[in-house]
């Protein structure tokens, strides 16, 4: 049974709901709304009129959302937060929540000085479709892939579809610790796989809004600076966050969504004023200062991922406006500010990357360091690291020796030149080399950067984290025993907490170029397979990627009819190809002129069309209506019907029927003109082996006839059950003379 959508106006409302409304306590705040006994409809219907009793101007409608139970519902909200310690740390270890992390003082990254009055990112083109994420807590995947989607369009007008299950399925708590993503999750969680990893094709890996496999798919681009904007007082930084979307682009946020208003919301202003922390993460995609509500005029417009049932009427189907200010939309605001098309190698020992912790000597300037080995030879391009605060100040050496002591380790053999400078927002960011630096296969790389806040004695960040919802730390990540720490740039020890008797790695990175690599080819489909002749028109289609580059040429080829096309994606007929199974290569060149290996795949092309055919008949002939069975003893294509007339007659099928075991086809004569012996159905159908069917044939002018109750017959066995002739007389041993071809 299909459930109507039902949309509310406050004109109409029937005596029974106005009854329930008025048994709903006159409160301000939606965190007083009772939801009466009855079905979504009724719900709803309540709903809508204490929304216009509060004067809200938003309306709301049965959806998705509304038919979920209220855990269903708050499955979908799993947003997290960083939880703090619950064990004492050592005095050299903190942990720096978010409210520490609050700016004093204003952006330092080039704001915007003049911001227009709306902007709407969707309008412009660099926003990609809605997408649902179904009965899954992954909203905190799906805003972040959502960010870099529209990087990528705003960038180079690509429409990317990344895959938000490779991303829930391959991220270490998943992979390794067997987390399931559904439960929710961080922004710094995500922006970790995004910075190691990066976005796959949907298409490799489609979602399915449960915990599954990785399947390492290829990477097609990796994030490399990412930046907060707020932290938890959001929903009052109005600025912050449209500067960020005029210089990044649409942006990740966080909103408290846990409001039936919210999950019923349909068009208007959505506003909700309640205390509660945000539980959701959405995309911040424009904006409209004119808009009004309640609290005054403004409202943000954000991208959701429940599928386009929610918002069907707002600003676009999926989407809606909220009132600023409200449902502290805006808390934990960020950005991927900057992204690579995966070509180069990262080196990093931070497995879990930043979560939070973060040592030094009680003083604002500590040294953080790590040690790499490359097992091939590349170029160093790179360096990055998180910034655990605003304005921090950065010195950057590289070694190309370590000396380990009985207590301590010192660097030397400086490679390159060194290189400073100061952060903006608190994140993650690759600082390119002024001199890049060429290393060897085995060669040692340190990596030492001195960090420097300026108000905050524990400036280096490390791998670890305390999440009670998460795998244990432990049991996910592995201590590289390649990081190192100082409090004054000589003398370094391995981090370390003398309460647990853990190492934990310091969340620095060197990113590489590698010599040039052989791009990748991949067949994503070839369609129909097996193909049939004349019938069919098959499609070919795939695609590469280039580590190094990009992908410039392509080539299809066949192990029996060679060359195919040259085009990424094509079609042909099927009647093109030979008969039999064939070896497709596919094979694609980046623009260094090197081309991958071939990717196979077996393609099958059937053999012609067989027929099924009586031959001629006999005499007498007359025409009439023959009804009986054939059964084909291969299966077969049929396009047309052949009726064998007498030499010289205008003997012809004036229509045909066969219909049985699901099939029902049928033919009609259209006059004498062109081979009017033939009749062709509207479409080829297949008339499969050992089955039997029925047949219906009227015939006009001289057919010739069979004369005979059954007979076999090329191709098959053919019946006569009845034979009514022209004259009113009924035979039941008269086959009609035909071929189906």
């Amino acid at each position: 049974m299909t459930r109507r959508t039902t949309v509310i106006t406050v004109t109409i409302i029937s005596s029974f709901v106005l009854l329930v409304i008025v048994l709903l306590p006159g409160i301000a705040t939606e965190t007083g709304y009772a939801s009466p006994n009855g079905g979504p409809e009724v719900e709803v219907v309540a709903l809508q009129h204490w929304i216009y009793e509060q004067g809200y101007n938003y309306t709301v409608a049965e959806n998705a959302i509304t038919r979920l139970t209220p855990a269903e519902r708050a499955t979908l909200c799993s947003y997290r937060r960083l939880e703090p310690p619950t064990e004492p740390l050592p005095e050299h270890i903190r942990f720096r929540p978010a409210e520490e992390r609050g700016r004093t003082e204003p952006l330092a990254e080039s704001p915007v000085e003049q911001l227009p009055a709306s902007y709407d990112a969707m309008a412009l083109g660099y926003v990609t479709p809605v997408k649902n994420q179904g009965g899954c807590g992954s909203c905190w995947i799906f805003a972040a892939t959502a960010d870099l989607e529209s990087d990528v369009l705003r960038d180079e007008g690509l429409a990317f579809d990344f895959s938000e299950q490779e991303v829930g399925d391959c991220n270490i708590w998943s992979s390794v610790g067997g987390y399931n993503f559904c439960e929710g999750g961080t922004g710094l969680m995500i922006t970790n796989y995004f910075t190691k990893q990066g976005g796959a094709a949907e298409t490799c890996h489609p979602y399915v809004a449960a915990h599954g496999t990785c399947r390492d798919c290829p990477v097609l681009r990796t994030v490399d600076n990412w930046r907060t904007i707020t932290e938890s007082n959001g929903e009052s930084q109005v600025y912050q966050i449209k500067n960020a979307i005029l210089r990044y682009g649409p942006v990740f946020a966080t909103i408290y969504s846990g409001s039936a208003g919210f999950g019923g919301y349909n068009s208007g202003v959505y506003e909700y004023w309640g205390p509660e922390q945000p539980n959701h993460a959405v995309q911040i995609i424009g904006w409209n200062d004119s808009l009004p509500h309640t609290h005054g005029t403004g409202a943000w417009l954000i991208k959701n991922s429940w599928g386009t049932s929610w918002g069907a009427l707002g600003p676009y189907p999926g989407c809606a406006w909220v009132a600023f200010g409200s449902a502290n939309l805006g808390d934990d605001a960020s950005a991927f500010v900057s992204y690579r098309n995966a070509t180069d190698k990262l080196f990093y020992n931070d497995e879990c990357g930043w979560m939070g912790y973060v040592m030094g000597c009680g003083e604002q300037t500590a040294y953080g360091a790590v040690r790499f080995i490359p097992s091939q030879a590349l170029t160093l391009t790179a360096v990055e690291f998180w910034a655990i605060d605003t304005n921090m100040d950065y010195e950057i050496r590289i070694y190309g020796t370590v000396t380990a002591h009985p207590d301590y380790y010192i660097f030397s053999d400086q490679l390159g030149t060194t290189q400073t400078g100061t952060t903006g927002e608190w994140g993650y960011y690759s600082i390119p080399l002024e001199t890049p630096v060429p290393l060897d296969a085995g060669d040692d790389v340190i990596i030492q950067i001195k960090f420097t806040t300026g108000r905050y004695g524990y400036p280096i960040p490390i791998d670890y984290y305390t999440e009670s919802w998460l795998p244990p730390w432990s049991e996910v990540a592995t201590f590289s025993g390649e990081s190192y720490a100082s409090c004054g740039g000589a003398n370094y020890t391995k981090p370390y907490n003398p309460y647990s008797g853990e190492y934990y790695d310091v969340g620095i990175r060197a990113r590489a170029e590698l010599p040039n690599q052989p791009p990748r080819a991949f067949i994503d489909s070839i369609t129909p397979n097996p193909a049939v002749q004349i019938l069919d028109l098959i499609t070919f289609s795939g695609n590469g990627t280039d580590a190094d580059g990009i992908v410039v040429a392509y080539n299809w080829s066949s192990s029996l009819d060679g060359s195919l096309s040259i085009a990424e994606s094509f079609a042909i007929p099927a009647s093109n190809l030979s008969v039999g199974t064939h070896v497709i290569s596919f094979q694609v060149q980046d623009d260094d002129g090197a081309w991958s290996s071939e990717a196979l795949v077996n393609l099958t092309i059937l053999p012609p069309p067989r027929v099924f055919d009586t031959g001629p008949g006999g005499y007498p002939s007359i025409a009439g209506t023959h009804s009986g069975t054939l059964r084909p003893n291969q299966s077969m294509l049929v396009s047309r019907l052949y009726t064998y007339p007498c030499p010289g007659s205008g003997g012809h099928a004036e229509y045909f029927h066969v219909y049985g075991n699901g099939l029902d086809m049928n033919a009609t004569w259209d006059g004498y003109h062109d081979d009017w012996h033939t009749i062709s159905f509207t479409e080829p159908f297949i008339l499969q082996g050992g089955m039997t069917y029925n047949y219906e044939l009227r015939t006009g002018s001289y057919p010739q006839i069979v004369y005979a109750s059954s007979k076999t017959v090329a191709g098959g066995l053919i019946t006569c059950s009845s034979f009514v002739d022209a004259n009113g007389n009924a035979h039941v041993d008269q086959i009609p003379a035909i071929r189906l071809e």
